[in-house]
């Protein structure tokens, strides 16, 4: 593969979308029959290379696939409703996924597994029937099981539904849900007509937040199958793959202004992560060919870095749980993102609804966190510029996340990836303990004197009657800072602007009886906002005038050179 992969990319670049898909197809079926390992490795590179899709139901994907998911150490470790994402679409993978599971005891698994498999592809004993299984093996258990769970599956194909189900949170009460509705401000596309309507409407824009998502197994990678650009009152999720099989010949135009996005100087892009617009730039020219790509060689920005941003703000490292998007959205705007869909199979068709609504909530909520911090002075001036990039130019080895390890082509995901990224917590991770103890007992006089990190700030919408210890009564309209909450359970809180180092304690509440409240309205909510140190500061703002003196230094005496913005 590398030594022809130059010549292919160029051919098939050049190809039209049909033969692209054929000529993969082709390979596929001839890796199925001869099982050469060049096949695999060529349609792999064709794949990271050119953006053609791997054959969902090939013989390549499949061989992977089970692989990665009867792995102990990869798909093996992840919950099961994790994993169903990957393997539901293929029933003789999920029943060898779920005969591994019940090996090692976990029946209910295994049961609620078979349970979302296409029932009519599913091999069983004979009549399949409760009543003839052999009771002493578990067999019986294990059908009842699947049958009972069959019956809650909402929105599986069993039931004749499409899949996609209702945009929004799958956790209904405590959520956070957008403020934009599906349709009207909230747009996906999928073909290349909508593309250059939707790159038109996002050019007036002037803050543009993006996200990015992949399909994180069975292969270590894959270019992105979903991208989101979200302004202030809009939201356009892009379908990468469909996008590229567009047969009109309106893509590599659409793809052109797309990516001029990216370099237009009066348009601020909001980022997690410093590689997401070379990642994007990347994905967007795949599968182009070089003389239909205008934009590609532009440097991009400006361009903000939030994730180095607020892990200075935390002092962290930017890959600590503190610094997971969902857990600082809730820390600052004391909202609570649904965890439900972090590290699900965003290359599964169709979507749902929910994953669409978790992807444009992640990217969207960058926009008031940032405005939030800076109308309120959290971060200054000079040290938001530290993390502002004028311009930058393209990296495909930064885009594919090769660095400077041997990269190979159709390498498994690495063990733990989204074990690790299966749930996010609102609260610091040492404190995740005592949230468990605090449940079990309030009471606890050592979780009393080491408080948990507040969420948000409520207002009561019932009477909190007083304690015998001695704790005042809460009446109907009390602020009250919120530490920790269930669903449709238990909410531990204290009156708003209390002491910490005072006898208050915490108060269980109903999560029913807090009503949502502007959490930067409250005093004592922006006096526990945690912020940079004054070190920090002072070195930012010395940065910002030693940078500020040589741009004057360089315009009196007449050099060029554009505006400085960051860091000398």
């Amino acid at each position: 593969w590398r030594e022809r992969r130059d010549v292919l990319s160029g051919i098939l670049s050049a190809a039209s979308v049909e033969n692209r898909v054929a000529m993969v197809r082709n390979l596929d079926r001839r890796f199925e029959e001869h099982a050469d390992i060049d096949d695999f490795e060529i349609v792999c590179g064709i794949a990271e290379h050119i953006g053609v899709e791997i054959p969902r139901d090939g013989a390549i994907r499949r061989c992977a696939l089970r692989r990665w998911a009867l792995d102990p150490k990869r798909g093996g470790v992840l919950p099961v409703a994790r994993l169903i994402d990957f393997v539901d679409t293929d029933a003789s993978i999920g029943e060898e996924v779920a005969t591994n599971l019940r090996s090692k005891g976990r029946v209910a698994d295994a049961a609620l597994l078979l349970s979302r498999l296409p029932q009519d592809c599913i091999s069983g004993p004979a009549g399949d029937s409760v009543g003839t299984l052999d009771v002493n093996n578990g067999d019986a258990e294990l059908a009842r099981l699947r049958e009972l769970l069959s019956m809650d599956d909402d929105l599986g194909a069993n039931n004749g539904l499409d899949g996609r189900g209702v945009f929004g949170p799958i956790e209904e009460g405590g959520a956070f849900r957008l403020p934009l509705l599906r349709g009207e401000s909230v747009g996906f596309v999928e073909t290349a007509e909508e593309a250059l309507e939707a790159a038109g409407r996002m050019a007036s824009a002037s803050v543009l937040a993006v996200g990015l998502w992949r399909e994180e197994a069975p292969f270590w990678y894959a270019p992105p199958t979903l991208v989101a650009l979200c302004a202030e009152d809009h939201i356009e999720l892009f379908d990468l793959p469909s996008l590229r099989r567009d047969e009109s010949g309106n893509w590599p135009e659409a793809a052109n202004r797309l990516r001029a996005l990216l370099s237009n100087p009066r348009i601020l892009k909001i980022v997690y992560g410093d590689d997401v617009l070379h990642v994007l730039s990347f994905a967007l020219g795949l599968g182009i060919a070089s003389t239909l790509r205008r934009a590609d060689r532009d440097l991009m920005g400006p361009w903000l870095d939030t994730r180095t941003l607020m892990a200075s703000v935390l002092d962290c490292a930017i890959d600590d749980a503190l610094c997971a998007w969902p857990s600082v959205a809730g820390r600052f705007l004391g909202l609570r993102l649904c965890p439900e869909e972090a590290g699900s199979n965003f290359a599964r068709r169709p979507l749902r609804e929910s994953q669409l609504h978790f992807a444009a909530a992640e990217a969207w909520t960058q926009l008031p966190v940032l405005r939030a911090l800076c109308a309120h002075q959290l971060v200054p001036g000079p040290f938001v510029r530290q993390h502002l990039s004028v311009q930058t130019k393209m990296r495909a080895a930064v885009a594919r996340k090769l660095g400077g390890k041997a990269h190979v082509l159709g390498q498994l995901a690495p063990p733990g990836r989204l074990a690790e990224g299966a749930g996010f917590a609102l609260v610091p991770s040492g404190t995740v303990g005592g949230m468990k103890s605090l449940f079990e007992a309030s009471e606890n006089a050592a979780h009393q004197a080491k408080m948990p990190t507040r969420t948000r700030i409520a207002a009561l919408t019932a009477d909190v009657p007083a304690e015998e210890d001695g704790q005042p009564a809460l009446t109907v309209g009390s602020l009250v800072e919120v530490f920790d909450e269930r669903f449709g359970g238990m909410a531990h809180v204290t009156p708003a602007g209390h002491d910490r180092g005072s006898d208050v304690k915490l108060r269980r509440v109903p999560v029913g009886a807090l009503q949502a409240f502007n959490s930067w309205l409250c005093p004592a909510w922006l006096a526990s906002l945690p912020r940079p140190s004054a070190f920090i500061l002072a070195e930012a703002s010395a940065r910002a005038a030693t940078a500020d003196a040589e741009l004057a230094a360089r315009r009196g005496g007449g050099g060029g050179g554009g505006v400085l913005l960051g860091p000398p």
